[in-house]
This record gives structure tokens, C-alpha cells and sequence, in this order.
């Protein structure tokens, strides 16, 4: 009984969370739209991670995508809740390393038979090291995703690429963003068997 309603005061914290964003930004009249990626680095005035929602003014969004219609607030605050339900049974990783930028919400589908670690390497390194010593060093996500589960993880913009490491078998292979230099990234990632 104490496991669920710890459960359910943490879906509600964070069912509050992303509808309290929701109501900031209505505040502060700006228009929203669920995007896996912003349409350009910085262009998000608010992120709502929880529903990959970006928000900005609507002359910003008619720049760069002319006849844009906003999602209603109603459609976001239902997407706020849906997501909270999906999420209690996905655990959230934070991958971030800088909390200077809103993040990118990606879920993570591992289908291997065994754990894996999700490493960052920063777009300023062609390539990065596992020797924690050196300046291009992989930074690693907080926690290890379980074998044969979906995660949820929360990636800085600015990631050269994701190395995807098999904690058992000690294999990696590596993932790059959509566009280069890390400034979009698909909404899901899956995982093979290696």
C-alpha cells in the first residue's frame, strides 16, 4: 500500500509539473506544439519535456512554419496526463551534464537481453573515450537501462552522438542525432540485441 501511494503522489507531482508549464506558458502567450525536436536550436521559449512540447510566440512559430495552428490547451493538458501514466512505469534518466538548455526527451526501447549505458559524447570531439581522465570522456547517463525494458532519458541539445554500450557482452555501436551537432533527435530509440 505505501509503494502505491508513493506512485501515485509521484504521477501526480509530475502530472502537476507539466501542466503547471502548460499554464506558464498560456500565461505568458505563448503557443505550444508537441515536436520530438524544436525546429531550431534555442527556438523553444518553454519546454515541456514530459509531452515534447515546445513553446514560443505564435509570430516565431509563423516564421518558421507559416500556417502554424497551435495545439489546444485542453489536447496538451490531456497529453500531460497520458504521458504521467507512461511514465510511471518507464523510469526517467537524466543524462544531462548542463541544465542551461531545456533537454531532449527521448524514449529508449531496449530489446537486448542485458542492461546497457547510454554515453554522450560532446559535438565539440569527433570521438570520446571511455578514460574518465581525458577532456573528450564520455559523460554517462545517471543509471544503466534494464535489459528487455523502455526508458525514458533526458539528453542536452549540443550531443555530438550517443555510444550505446552492452554492459554484459561489452559491446557498444554508436547513434547519431537527426541533424548534426545534436539539435534534434528522434522521439524513440530502440535498441537491438547485439
Amino acid at each position: 500500500m505505501k509503494c502505491f501511494l508513493l506512485l501515485a503522489l509521484a504521477t501526480i507531482a509530475s502530472a502537476s509539473t507539466c501542466t503547471r508549464l502548460l499554464h506558464q506558458a498560456e500565461a505568458e502567450a505563448m503557443v505550444c506544439r508537441q515536436v520530438p525536436s524544436p525546429p531550431a536550436e534555442g527556438f523553444c521559449e518553454l519546454v515541456v519535456p514530459e509531452i515534447m512540447g515546445c513553446c514560443a510566440s505564435n509570430s516565431s512559430w509563423q516564421k518558421v512554419r507559416p500556417g502554424f495552428v497551435p495545439e489546444t490547451w485542453l489536447a496538451l493538458e490531456q497529453a500531460c496526463g497520458q504521458a504521467t501514466v507512461q511514465l510511471s512505469d518507464a523510469p526517467l534518466i537524466h543524462c544531462e551534464w548542463d541544465h542551461t538548455s531545456a533537454p531532449f526527451y527521448i524514449s529508449v526501447v531496449n530489446s537486448a537481453g542485458e542492461s546497457v549505458r547510454i554515453r554522450q559524447c560532446p559535438k565539440k570531439y569527433t570521438k570520446c573515450t571511455g578514460d574518465m581522465t581525458q577532456p573528450n570522456r564520455y559523460m554517462d547517463c545517471s543509471d544503466d537501462l534494464a535489459a528487455n525494458s523502455t526508458s525514458k532519458i533526458l539528453v542536452n541539445p549540443g550531443v555530438g552522438y550517443l555510444a550505446v554500450y552492452y554492459t554484459e557482452s561489452k559491446t557498444s555501436y554508436e547513434q547519431d542525432p537527426l541533424t548534426p551537432g545534436g539539435i534534434s533527435w528522434p522521439a524513440t530509440l530502440q535498441v537491438p540485441a547485439p
